[in-house]
């Protein structure tokens, strides 16, 4: 009971546990050097103040959605048949007369002595056949908000947004990070995850339904231990 207990005092609920550092955002958040303003009547220092600025993200911790579509499909089939047949004779039939000295074999004794023209007899054969074949496809939609955590002296942005849902203990995780152009973003301020560039999408998840997919953790030290 002791020991019951002391487990169930360590057992960490799904919400409390660590985000991955492969998964948190960058922590380092940069900008181009902003423009200088010029005065006149039409300049305003709130682009968002603007009636005819454009809304899209542009800038630093701008807000932008991405819209998540991948599917991949993939296929592989290998076949692999390999024979190897050789026969191999060695003699020496007449050898300035030293054969008939070796040629000692007589009827009654078949080890006596050695044949000279039959000193090397051997066959060899190996037949391999393989054949592996896989199959695999996923497919992801998903929408989620990210924000512009650089700006790129050519304007390019890169953007980073996470989600989690959590449903009766269980923990859904979804990631995006890339590199967007101002131009892929569309006037509602979306943009494919498809054009992202370096795109990184993690789609993980944490609780019951995660535990229960993948045997214990004694099934698991047992198929890594046994050596058949």
């Amino acid at each position: 009971m002791a020991t019951l207990g002391l487990l169930t005092a360590c057992a960490r609920s799904p919400h409390d546990a660590p985000i991955p550092a492969a998964l948190r955002p960058p922590s380092g958040l940069t900008a181009a050097a902003p423009l200088e303003p010029t005065d006149g009547s039409l300049w305003t220092p709130r682009r968002r103040g603007s009636l005819w600025a454009d809304t899209t993200a542009r800038d630093l911790y701008d807000i932008v959605f991405i819209n998540v579509r991948e599917t991949s499909t993939a296929s592989h089939t290998a076949d692999t048949e390999l024979e190897r047949e050789s026969t191999v004779r060695y003699g020496i039939p007449n050898l300035l007369g030293l054969e008939n000295e070796w040629n000692t074999i007589s009827d009654d004794d078949p080890t006596d002595g050695v044949d000279p023209s039959n000193l090397v007899n051997a066959d060899t054969q190996n037949d391999f056949e393989g054949e592996a074949e896989t199959n695999r496809r996923g497919r992801l939609d998903a929408r989620i908000s990210a924000q512009v955590v650089e700006v790129f002296p050519n304007g390019n942005l890169r953007v980073y947004g996470s989600q989690v849902v959590a449903v009766n203990n269980e923990n859904q995780l979804l990631t995006v990070e890339g590199i967007a152009r101002p131009e892929d973003i569309r006037a509602d301020n979306s943009v494919d995850s498809f054009l992202l560039a370096e795109a990184r999408i993690d789609y993980t998840g944490r609780g019951a339904l995660s535990d229960l997919q993948r045997p214990g953790w004694g099934a698991r030290v047992l198929h890594w231990v046994w050596p058949f």
